[in-house]
């Protein structure tokens, strides 16, 4: 039975607003509902963000089989204990930049335990990330050999390091001679596929003798590659390792050598200029002349942060 016509005029407005309220009263949940999910949703993802921040990106460890003498490999972030350069006039712990970047292997050996021990130096991008070092870092070359003249001016042809495979970096990298370090095999992690990237033969000579160190036997990567030669035999072989390292002398890098040259021709520049002064001054005679330090560029704190990008 429909309601009569006055029925629909008189409560016709207040049943309208009754349903519109009883409306906004069902719809206030729905929208709590759906700002609870998106809260609940937001934090679900900030959670996980955060687990994926904390996680460090696992890496395959290294096997001796794996590597060889010239080979560059990946020193990782987790394992800071114990490593200084050997060089008998430095000692100096490694630098917390080098980690997280590649790292050429000079030597390696297995310790009276019998643990893999390798002889390492760290690469950058930065070709000078310890300012306070001064030391003239090489480079791996990027281009060809022929293409190189240009892009390497500043370095001697000896000085740019090739890699075997005549393969690239994915940055401009610079290996660090100014330090050498002793490192665990276990510390390192495989640094693209297995010899895919290693020094030439000529590059590592090249890198030994501007380190002043006795070069390890090199075994060609065609005959470890296809398992004629194992990588393990050599660090079993006589002087393979750090012996010859500590009865060297001090590491002798291009700059160096180019410094000593300026001082002692500074030095021979300046004599005549001395005794003429030690002739117009009767009164100095007997004292010693000062003696003149050439100082090239400028000085550098020792502790000043090294930065390797």
């Amino acid at each position: 039975m429909e309601a009569p016509a006055f029925y629909f005029e008189a409560f016709g407005n207040f049943t309208q607003l009754n349903a519109q309220a009883t409306q906004k009263s069902i719809q206030k949940p729905q929208q709590s509902t759906s700002t609870q999910r998106s809260r609940q949703s937001s934090t679900s993802s900030q959670r996980s963000t955060s687990r994926s921040r904390s996680r460090s990106p696992f890496r395959a460890p290294l096997f001796e089989k794996n590597v060889a003498i010239g080979s560059i490999v990946f020193l990782p972030n987790d394992e800071k204990t114990g490593i200084h350069c050997v060089q008998p006039d430095c000692k100096k712990t490694i630098e917390d930049g080098a980690f997280e970047h590649p790292a050429v292997i000079l030597k390696m050996w297995k310790s009276k335990d019998g643990e893999l021990m390798t002889l390492a130096c760290t690469m950058s991008s930065n070709p000078q990330p310890c300012r306070g070092d001064n030391a003239r870092n090489l480079p791996i070359a990027r281009q060809p050999r022929e293409e190189n003249v240009a892009t390497y001016q500043s370095y001697l042809p000896e000085e740019v390091l090739y890699l075997e495979k005549a393969g690239t970096m994915a940055k401009q990298s610079y290996v660090q001679v100014k330090h050498v370090y002793t490192i665990s095999l276990s510390k390192l992690a495989p640094f693209g596929p297995q010899f895919e990237n290693r020094l030439s033969q000529q590059s590592y000579s090249n890198l030994m003798k501007v380190l002043n160190i006795e070069k390890a036997p090199w075994i060609p990567t065609a005959e470890l590659e296809s398992g004629v030669q194992d990588p393990s035999t050599m660090s079993t072989a006589p002087k393979a390792g750090l012996p010859t390292l500590t009865t060297r002398t001090n590491i002798i890098t291009p700059m160096a050598a180019l410094m000593k040259k300026t001082q002692k021709s500074i030095s021979t520049s300046l004599n005549p200029m001395q005794n003429d002064t030690a002739r117009t001054k009767t009164n100095q005679k007997g004292k010693k002349a000062k003696k003149f330090k050439a100082v090239a560029g400028h000085d550098f704190l020792s502790n000043m942060a090294c930065a390797f990008t």
